[in-house]
């Protein structure tokens, strides 16, 4: 049901009277939970509409897979893996930002905005599924910066600030952080005259 959710905001925001740029995007993450933990290195794919609202300003709502989580090499101080010396935590999750892009010089711009996003699934190391100890959303705030070429072949990089707590019930690891830069290209465009 979240999912229906999340695809009809996402086509429903793209219904205005206005230049709309779809695109296609593939990226790395580097991801924690908190602190006293390391990055996990995992990836992100998904796509966008730029909405156009002025010459500068646009309106980008966005729908990816991201790849999240952390790495603890010293787990045993935590209640919930006292039995391993390492662990890597997956939780991987379906992303829908908000942003305002401003578009700068030479192909440059600065974006920010709200992000929820679904948890889909949580492991540890051994496949052990881990959901009910996660809270099933997860809401950031993003701010990025990116190039787009004449070629309509681009890149961002964004640090994404979590807000709410990742764990159920005080857990300690805390909340979601990434880092992500990813590729794009434009596949389909819709241009309104100026």
């Amino acid at each position: 049901m979240r999912k229906v959710i999340f695809l009809s905001l996402f086509f429903s925001s793209t219904r205005i009277n206005a230049q709309v740029i779809w695109s296609a995007k593939l990226g790395s993450n580097l991801t924690t939970l908190g602190q006293n933990n390391g990055p996990r290195v995992s990836i992100h794919l998904g796509g966008s509409a730029t909405v156009s609202l002025s010459r500068n300003l646009f309106l980008q709502p966005e729908l990816f897979y991201s790849g999240q989580g952390a790495y603890f090499s010293n787990v045993q101080n935590y209640n919930d893996f006292p039995e391993l010396a390492v662990a890597t935590i997956r939780a991987n999750y379906l992303n829908q930002p908000i942003l305002l892009k401003y578009k700068l010089h030479f192909g440059l711009y600065a974006e920010t905005g709200p992000q929820w996003g679904v948890l889909l699934r949580a492991t540890e190391d051994d496949g052990t599924k881990v959901n009910n100890e996660f809270t099933p959303l997860d809401f950031s705030w993003v701010f990025g910066l990116g190039f787009v070429n004449v070629h309509q072949v681009g890149f961002d990089i964004r640090y994404s600030m979590g807000i709410n707590d990742s764990y159920r019930d005080g857990n300690p690891f805390g909340k979601n952080t990434v880092i992500q830069l990813d590729f794009f290209f434009r596949i389909l465009k819709k241009l309104h005259s100026k």
